[in-house]
């Protein structure tokens, strides 16, 4: 999910625009690399973006997205939505390693993690589940309380950051995520 924009402000449109937590790369659907969030400002981008209509696929290199503190030589995000569900695939390499990657999901449900490698998702009798590799990743939650009645509107009172933070970072790897 993408909380949206909460109540626009002075802030909002200035300078300190990123500095409010739903305009933040690591607020949404996105990792977190050597603990680098994705960056702000037209020069930070995808590249090498590709949509396969016939497959049901789309996929783009995020790497240039981040700056260099990152030390990202290639990350490929790919989507594919297939009978298992939606799959969220991430290859990549780094040139060195500073910290664990985190991948970011926020949710309108609130996580029960209880079961390791699968995150279940329930809210007004739907269900969704999030399927992970336990011997990868630890899944972390963290609760966002929305005091801005434009968000709180359309969420509830609050909604949920769900982290899965790599147990061990390796230069080069592929994680992947199912969501059905």
């Amino acid at each position: 999910m993408d909380a949206g924009v909460g109540t626009y402000t002075r802030q909002t449109f200035s300078s300190e625009r990123y500095s409010i937590w739903t305009m933040q790369s690591n607020y949404h659907n996105l990792p977190l690399i050597n603990g680098v969030a994705q960056s702000d400002g037209s020069m930070y981008k995808a590249q090498h973006v590709s949509f396969n209509a016939s497959k049901s696929r789309f996929s783009a290199g995020i790497s240039a997205a981040y700056k260099k503190d990152a030390a990202i030589k290639i990350w490929q995000r790919t989507y594919t939505l297939s009978a298992k569900g939606l799959v969220i695939e991430d290859e990549f390499e780094l040139s060195k390693i500073i910290s664990p990657s985190v991948i970011n999901f926020l949710t309108w449900a609130n996580p029960d993690i209880s079961k390791p490698g699968i995150v279940e998702l329930i809210r007004d009798g739907r269900k969704v589940t999030l399927a992970y590799n336990k011997n990868v990743f630890e899944a972390r939650i963290e609760t966002i309380p929305l005091e801005d009645k434009r968000l709180s509107n359309v969420w509830g009172n609050e909604i949920y950051r769900l982290s899965l933070v790599a147990k061990k970072q390796a230069l080069k790897d592929k994680y992947q995520f199912i969501i059905k």
